[in-house]
């Protein structure tokens, strides 16, 4: 379904853009730990914004299913993207597909908890230290929560400047929709970049209490189709019965 979602959206990049680049979108897991690492260390210009690999390890082996990874198909159609990408860090970057031999390059993720609050929290983007071990202590992914965290949307450089990130973004929203995984979707935005995910049908709630990464964040949502739906019910009954 989440490949369907993504080739739904495809089409909205102009072709000049896409060069014969085929893409896989599908689910992250802990073989992708190194791949995410490269990927955030190389987006995120701020070091203390990224997730650190132990804290990968540890969303990548308890939520899995709601971290999602944009992969290139490392073939012959285009190899100018690719071959921007320094060799050391490809091979980092690089995994096998589902078929035979086919290789495929990470070049964008979408990484996340879940929550129960209805916002991002500072125990969300934290982590138990030792998760292996023992339960959450209150920090972490809930498994049971209706918020998808949203910790991490990060695009190679390389890769970006043609719409990818956009692209995943809807095509990750409109998956969860669609799979009813939660209630709304959240995540902490810095100001510069409230109008990019406004665009993407986030709303702003104001500035965050949460001191992740040094603070100065403001909180974002997004609902689901669901969601809505039931607010627009409560908003109407509300509305004829004052």
């Amino acid at each position: 379904m989440a490949q369907l979602c993504f080739d739904s959206l495809l089409g909205s990049l102009p072709e000049s853009q896409l060069k014969g680049l085929r893409f896989r979108f599908k689910p992250l897991d802990l073989s992708n730990q190194e791949a995410c690492s490269v990927v955030e260390d190389e987006a995120f210009t701020n070091p203390d914004h990224r997730c650190t690999p132990e804290k990968f390890k540890y969303r990548l082996s308890k939520c899995s299913e709601i971290s999602y990874g944009l992969f290139v198909v490392d073939d012959a159609n285009d190899k100018d993207r690719l071959s921007r990408i320094d060799p050391s860090l490809r091979d980092k970057l690089t995994s096998n597909g589902d078929a035979g031999s086919q290789k495929l390059v990470l070049v964008a993720h979408a990484v996340a908890t879940m929550g129960d609050s209805p916002i991002v929290t500072d125990r969300d983007m934290d982590y138990p230290k030792n998760w292996r071990n023992a339960q959450s202590n209150g920090v972490g992914h809930r498994e049971h929560g209706r918020t998808i965290c949203l910790h991490s949307l990060a695009v190679l450089p390389q890769f970006q400047g043609i719409g990818l990130g956009p692209l995943l973004m809807r095509a990750y929203l409109r998956y969860t929709d669609q799979a009813g995984l939660a209630d709304r979707t959240a995540l902490l935005c810095e100001e510069r970049l409230i109008p990019f995910y406004e665009k993407l049908g986030f709303k702003l709630l104001g500035p965050s209490s949460a001191q992740f990464g040094g603070g100065g964040w403001f909180d974002m949502v997004s609902l689901s189709l669901h969601q809505c739906c039931a607010s627009m019910r409560t908003a109407g009954r509300g509305k004829f019965h004052n």
